[in-house]
């Protein structure tokens, strides 16, 4: 079990005005104990199996490998030669998975600090962090502001891209992809 049932539970007892499950002789009784059915006859859902079955699917959901399949998905749709997962954790930014084209290989990273990295142009990413912009450039080299960055002389950067990731209206990380 992944921890929903318990969850749910706490819910529940936080709660317990919201979260009602009516019965017949009006006690209150647990969402996950109750037995219910959707729908019509010849469609009926019971809820107990569809509570299982999520949680059988969300027990099988490993982050790293679900974060290295979509890195790759990323960096092969995007046409890009490598790409970086950058998220923001605790007012900082952090260097989460890094991806080639061509490899299937993905680097998970522990949450290395995008300040000082070797791995990504820093002036760059933090530009478009900062500015919350997508950032693309056929050639960064010709970008005044970024070409003398460390990490874009070193590794002879032509074309970069920075995408802000936001969820709720709230910046959350970069998708930084590079030829």
């Amino acid at each position: 079990s992944w921890g929903a049932v318990l969850k749910c539970r706490q819910l529940e007892g936080k709660f317990p005005d919201i979260i009602k499950a009516g019965t017949t002789d009006n006690k209150e009784k647990s969402v996950f104990n109750k037995r219910e059915s959707v729908g019509s006859s010849s469609t009926m859902l019971d809820i107990n199996s569809i509570m299982k079955a999520s949680q059988s699917i969300a027990g099988e959901v490993r982050y790293n490998e679900l974060l290295k399949k979509l890195l790759h998905i990323t960096i092969e749709n995007g046409g890009a030669g490598r790409g970086c997962l950058i998220l923001h954790h605790n007012k900082e930014l952090f260097l989460e998975a890094e991806g080639i084209s061509g490899k299937g290989d993905v680097t998970i990273y522990s949450s290395e600090k995008i300040k000082g990295s070797k791995h990504v142009p820093e002036s760059f990413v933090m530009y478009s962090w900062r500015s919350g912009e997508l950032l693309a450039f056929k050639n960064i080299q010709e970008q005044e502001q970024f070409n003398s960055d460390p990490y874009i002389l070193e590794n002879k950067t032509v074309s970069a891209m920075c995408v802000p990731i936001s969820a709720h209206g709230r910046l959350n990380g970069l998708l930084y992809l590079e030829n």
